[in-house]
């Protein structure tokens, strides 16, 4: 999802990532440590530690908009895809490797949203949609049989 986010062209860059990748570590860096699958972290139920992150920011939805990713699984079973949260006014700050960064204005958008698979592969869909001048993103996961 975000080799196509940002690979529309339309606003979408790293504002920071936390993971594995680009010798690891993580903050609000604009550095992207998501090249490849081996680079991304989940090693935790927790939301917001444990696990590799990764915020976007889109200034033609709105100024400093930023969008923050990061995979969970629950309890054992891999259960969950991802978690998103949004900060309007681009207020993240802080992160590590594996510690996402916080902001006072963001809200979760979805949080541990169950695939209705334990302990199987995800074999999730992620279809974008993005207007011609990057005012309007449409993401949707989609997931067979559940």
């Amino acid at each position: 999802m975000k080799n196509k986010l940002v690979g529309f062209g339309h606003g979408w860059v790293v504002a920071g990532s936390g993971g594995a990748g680009a010798g690891g570590g993580g903050g609000m860096d604009s550095v992207d440590r998501w090249v490849v699958s081996g680079d991304i972290t989940i090693g935790s139920t927790s939301v917001t530690t444990g696990n590799s992150w990764m915020v976007l920011q889109n200034d033609n939805i709105a100024v400093g908009f930023q969008l923050l990713m990061t995979p969970s699984k629950t309890g054992g079973g891999w259960t969950s895809i991802s978690n998103f949260r949004v900060s309007p006014s681009g207020l993240y700050t802080g992160g590590a490797q594996t510690t996402c960064p916080t902001a006072t204005d963001e809200f979760n958008l979805v949080q541990n949203e169950t695939t209705g698979i334990t302990n199987g592969a995800l074999g999730c869909a992620t279809h974008l949609w993005m207007s011609t001048d990057g005012e309007c993103t449409r993401i949707l996961l989609t997931q067979p049989n559940v």
